[in-house]
């Protein structure tokens, strides 16, 4: 499961480049970038993965929208999941208009309980609630990662990232759709 509010910025800034300003033709290796699995698709080539993959976008509600998928996926399956969210700001024109405060990913591997297996390192459930206040970083962590949690839609993973860390359970919220926020809570 791959994650991103824009997807890759700097191919649809050459694609619109090429196409608009230069009236060239596409690069066909661009052409072939410029689709939104091409993060899975390579991947999978370096892994030598032969899975399926989903790959998709929910503007800022990508990361709430990848959890929800796995935990999708993981109720018809016993295979694990791996989640990886990611957003990179792009050129400087696209920046003006979606700016994204510095590049962020991270991955979850995600499985649902197994009897005899190893105890997880959290559980995570998950419920639809109404729109609300994200969580935010507690104090005293550098205060450019709560920066970095506010400029990026990736990025809004980072306070469920601390629960997980430090243990003690307790609940997040990641911003879904407009009217709907997803939380989290971790045990």
């Amino acid at each position: 499961m791959f994650t991103a509010s824009e997807s890759d910025l700097g191919i649809i800034d050459r694609l619109c480049t090429d196409i608009f300003g230069r009236h060239t033709p596409v690069s066909p290796t661009v052409f072939h970038n410029s689709v939104h699995n091409a993060v899975a698709g390579y991947w999978s080539i370096a892994h030598g993965c032969r899975q399926a993959s989903t790959s998709l976008s929910a503007w800022d509600g990508s990361l709430a929208a990848g959890l929800l998928e796995c935990a999708a996926q993981l109720a018809d399956t016993d295979r694990p999941v791996l989640l990886v969210a990611y957003d990179l700001p792009g050129p400087a024109l696209l920046d003006s208009h979606r700016h994204l405060e510095g590049p962020f990913a991270c991955a979850l591997v995600l499985s649902a309980a197994a009897r005899g297996a190893a105890p997880p390192l959290a559980t995570l459930a998950l419920d639809l609630v109404g729109a609300g206040e994200p969580d935010r970083l507690p104090p005293g962590l550098d205060p450019a990662l709560e920066v970095l949690r506010t400029g990026n839609a990736a990025a809004r993973v980072l306070p469920l990232l601390f629960r997980i860390a430090v243990g003690g359970g307790g609940a997040v919220r990641l911003p879904y759709l407009e009217d709907l926020d997803l939380l989290v809570r971790v045990g």
